[in-house]
């Protein structure tokens, strides 16, 4: 009969580390010409990092702004709110109101093969850092929805968008101008000069 695989040995010192890690993981630092504040940050999928070695478990979890207890509380209120019919032409939208043309998502910022991976990953970090604080003064920062706040997910947009010939690019016909930026159809097809396709899936 197979043995059970024992368990490893986790000391209080490493339980310590790794709370310290999970709190840390939950905070982001913002320092503005205003001052520093401070927001707390949910992470999806977040996985004790237990690899010894073989990379970090939570490399590419899911950050986003943690909404306050008063925020989700008027949230709730709105939800209990009778629904009214309105007529058809009031259900069409503007992808503006939704994608205002001020803000672009986050793009690569320009690099070469001479630069160093140390190099590479300061200049992104540093682009990604003074992003999210231009963002962040903006009047639409409390407005948006879940933005992505680690940079290993914009990194493999990034990555996508350099490799591929053609994009292809799914939304939920449901809501297809919700689901659409403009900006990143600007970017791949003005830009870049890539192709694009959208489907619209159910």
């Amino acid at each position: 009969m197979p043995q059970a695989r024992r368990k490893t040995p986790f000391s209080g010192k490493a339980k310590k580390q790794q709370l310290q890690a999970k709190k840390q993981n939950k905070t982001l630092i913002m320092n503005t010409s205003s001052g520093t504040n401070t927001y707390d940050v949910v992470s999806v999928n977040y996985q004790p990092n237990r690899s010894r070695g073989r990379g970090d478990a939570n490399r590419y979890a899911l950050k986003f702004y943690r909404e306050t207890d008063e925020e989700l509380s008027m949230k709730k209120e709105e939800a209990l709110k009778s629904l009214n019919p309105v007529p058809e032409k009031e259900m069409e939208i503007d992808p503006t109101d939704f994608f205002p043309k001020e803000i672009s998502f986050p793009k690569r910022p320009p690099w070469d093969f001479s630069m160093t991976p140390a190099q590479l990953d300061a200049q992104e970090q540093r682009y990604f850092r003074e992003y999210i604080q231009a963002l962040q003064s903006t009047p639409h920062w409390k407005e948006m929805s879940y933005f992505e706040l680690n940079l290993e997910t914009w990194r493999q947009l990034w990555r996508v968008l350099e490799m591929c010939d053609i994009l292809l690019l799914i939304v939920d016909v449901r809501y297809a101008g919700m689901m659409f930026p403009p900006s990143l159809y600007e970017y791949i097809v003005k830009e870049e000069k890539k192709n694009m396709i959208l489907v619209l899936n159910k």
